[in-house]
């Protein structure tokens, strides 16, 4: 009799198993959500004092980084979960991938520095006399601010999981723009909590402007990533440019608003220019969307 309930067990367990590598997606999505959101929820808790105000007033950074690494953690448990050690390093190998084409390289570095300066060269060439905030204007400070941010400021600690786990299964099921779209709107949500208290970069800032940038930049990340063959390191590049021209020029997201709401001529150029990218990507995605780069492994 024992004999057959361990059977039955191992049975279902197996069948548990096959069920959840069939949802991958939603296994994945629940689990970052819930520890990111369990460990920022603790933050907010303790800032809004539920719970002792000393986690808050002392250890934010440690909680706000556990939360902030899930995507890259999951994406790593969950890939040796569904394929054991050659799963790993396949999600891995994808961060060696750096025989690319020149051109990719400029893009992920200098897209985000021409697309807050250009509009600004624009405006002021018309006589507008706009002038762009900076917070780090040494180029070693600069390059130092660039590594800190590839570490610790979402890059590594986020693309494992968007890039390197979500978005080629969203692929193998729908075209790279749907894929992106869906990924935009998961990205952003991931970030809610950190509208809810002080000390983060998204405090204060108006959520839905937060979610059409992520879907814009969504549309970006995934052209790249098709284009490179799934190179996640030009997907950290990229979105470590993204982010360190932000800290460069702004504190917060809230400051960038207040800057945008300010100088309307900039935020049309700015708008205008985006749009231009984002629905050049939209057709050239479409074009060639046999291009995707599909999930394959060996299980």
């Amino acid at each position: 009799m024992l004999h057959d309930i361990c059977v039955g067990v191992i049975k279902i367990m197996s069948n548990l198993k096959e069920y959840l590598k069939k949802h991958q997606i939603m296994v994945f999505l629940v689990m970052t959500f819930l520890f990111s959101w369990t460990f920022w929820g603790i933050i907010y808790a303790s800032y809004r004092g539920i719970l002792s105000s000393t986690i808050y007033g002392r250890y934010f950074l440690i909680f706000f980084m556990l939360g902030a690494f899930m995507p890259s953690v999951m994406s790593i448990i969950i890939n040796g979960f569904f394929y054991g050690i050659n799963g790993i390093k396949t999600l891995l190998k994808k961060l060696t991938i750096w025989k690319v084409k020149p051109f990719f390289y400029i893009v992920v570095l200098l897209f985000a520095p021409a697309l807050y300066y250009v509009p600004l060269f624009i405006c002021n060439i018309t006589g507008a006399g706009y002038k762009m905030p900076s917070n780090i204007s040494n180029p070693i400070s600069i390059l130092l601010n660039f590594l800190l941010v590839i570490f610790f400021g979402g890059p590594l600690i986020e693309e494992l999981g968007w890039r390197g786990f979500v978005l080629p299964r969203l692929q193998n099921k729908l075209n790279p723009i749907f894929s992106s779209l869906i990924l935009g709107v998961i990205w952003a949500c991931w970030h809610l909590p950190l509208f809810f208290f002080p000390g983060t970069s998204q405090y204060g800032c108006p959520f839905v402007i937060f979610i059409i940038q992520c879907i814009g930049l969504a549309m970006l990340f995934t052209w790249v990533y098709n284009q490179t063959d799934g190179s996640l390191l030009l997907s950290i590049i990229l979105h470590a440019s993204w982010n360190c021209t932000e800290g460069v020029i702004f504190l917060s997201c809230l400051d960038a608003f207040n800057y945008f709401e300010k100088y309307s001529k900039y935020t049309a150029c700015f708008i205008i220019m985006f749009l231009i990218v984002t629905l050049w990507i939209i057709f050239d995605m479409n074009k060639k969307s046999s291009n995707k780069v599909k999930f394959n492994i060996q299980s």
